[in-house]
């Protein structure tokens, strides 16, 4: 150990293993004596949702270091979320052992991360291991991926030479580094009725599981929704003709927008299905196999459209790119800013899509969730749309035609229904 300190070396061993569980489960820790570089977190795949990952125990002696960005020694992680869905999860360090000389504000950490493998990354989390105490379980970053997404992570734990006094070299903190699931409250309104419990606790991308039966007098329970009195949840919403909904999420935003969605008419050959306003063919990242802008793909010819699939639509720093159940289609052309967003058609109302949505999440570059949409029925007005989850609000037709959609059957959450929301939230009783 000595000669370690001696020669300013930070050191990781790395103790592996591949670990697959249930979601819900709890993440236990088994090792094997073979080293590996990197640690994959594979969030989720086409049947269930799964972690599988490789846990780390790092064996620091403490040496100075000026800048964290120079050094050779990180934990490399690249986290998949392979499913049709957003996932979130944190990293944390499980310490085992700390001498109380790190236990400071010298000691710290430092999360950066790129969307490309490669690529340039950046700084998204720092701290320290100030008060930190062996046994702790220690999160320091929480990450929300988006629906068929990857992202790269080198995570740097080191001794900071800019604030760290002789008495902390040649000193050893010992702890484990893995990633989980967030969990997140979910409470349970009886809408006038009773409940057996009032709340419980789901992790997001996995399933609700067991949820409790209410009851109310002279009535018949329904099912549970995600959306309040005044609105009911259906399956999907279908344009047939002149509809586009304004998402009020501005085309000045970097976004990435996340589709479940069938085009039942596959005769059309301008499918616009997010736009950010003009008519012109440049400004088309929605169109779905058709000529124009995007060019006919025979692998995703609009012939091949009457089936359920994961339209990913980008409109970032890096340009417009189109990826349609993973696989890149279009990656040309420019945006209209000073309009929204708009969903089924151009903004300027021409070249709308005969489309169904079952879901759309609009996220921000870096991954915050801008607007999460559901197909819904406004109760009051008995006109369909989407009701936007994350803002609390009701979004129907803008078309002057005033063609109403055409909607799925009513769609209740069930114990196999898998958790979207990447926060506490609520479930509605439905009454008949």
């Amino acid at each position: 150990m000595t000669e370690n300190v001696k020669k300013k070396k930070y050191i990781i061993f790395g103790v592996i293993a591949v670990l697959v569980v249930s979601i819900v489960g709890t993440l236990a820790w088994y090792t094997f004596g073979t080293k590996k570089s990197s640690l994959v977190l594979v969030l989720g795949n086409s049947d269930e949702l799964l972690i599988t990952l490789s846990p780390y125990e790092l064996n620091i002696v403490a040496a100075p270091v000026t800048n964290y960005t120079s050094m050779t020694d990180y934990v490399s992680v690249t986290a998949t979320n392979s499913k049709t869905i957003s996932t979130s999860f944190s990293f944390f360090y499980d310490i085992e052992t700390i001498d109380s000389a790190l236990a400071s504000t010298a000691m710290k950490y430092a999360v950066t991360r790129s969307s490309t493998q490669g690529g340039t990354y950046t700084e998204v989390a720092t701290g320290s291991f100030n008060g930190s105490t062996a046994g702790q379980h220690k999160v320091i970053y929480t990450e929300n991926v988006p629906a068929t997404t990857t992202y790269y992570y080198k995570i740097y734990t080191y001794l900071d030479g800019n604030s760290s006094n002789s008495n902390m070299e040649g000193k050893v903190l010992k702890t484990t580094m893995g990633a989980d699931l967030n969990y997140y409250t979910v409470t349970f309104n009886a809408n006038g009725g009773t409940v057996p419990i009032s709340t419980m606790s789901v992790g997001y991308g996995s399933t609700y599981g067991n949820m409790p039966t209410p009851s109310k007098t002279n009535a018949t329970f329904l099912g549970w929704s995600l959306l309040p009195s005044g609105y009911r949840q259906v399956e999907y919403i279908e344009a047939t003709g002149s509809q586009s909904i304004n998402t009020g999420v501005s085309s000045s935003n970097n976004i990435v927008g996340v589709l479940d969605v069938i085009f039942p008419n596959s005769g059309s050959s301008s499918q616009i299905i997010l736009c950010t306003g003009s008519s012109s063919a440049a400004n088309w990242s929605g169109q779905y196999g058709g000529y124009y802008s995007i060019g006919t793909t025979a692998e995703f010819s609009l012939s091949a459209c009457n089936v359920r699939k994961i339209v990913k639509i980008s409109f970032t720093s890096s340009g417009i790119g189109m990826e349609i159940d993973g696989t890149s289609i279009f990656r040309s052309g420019s945006r209209v800013t000073g309009n929204n967003y708009y969903l089924f058609s151009a903004a300027n109302g021409t070249f709308y899509a005969n489309a169904r949505i079952y879901k759309a999440t609009i996220y921000s570059e870096a991954g915050a969730v801008l607007a999460d949409f559901v197909p819904a029925l406004n109760t009051s007005t008995n006109k369909y749309g989407l009701y936007d989850l994350h803002n609390s609000s009701f979004k129907a037709n803008v078309s002057s035609g005033g063609v109403d959609f055409t909607p799925g059957d009513y769609y209740y959450v069930t114990s196999s229904t898998i958790v979207t929301q990447p926060s506490n939230h609520t479930l509605y009783a439905v009454w008949g």
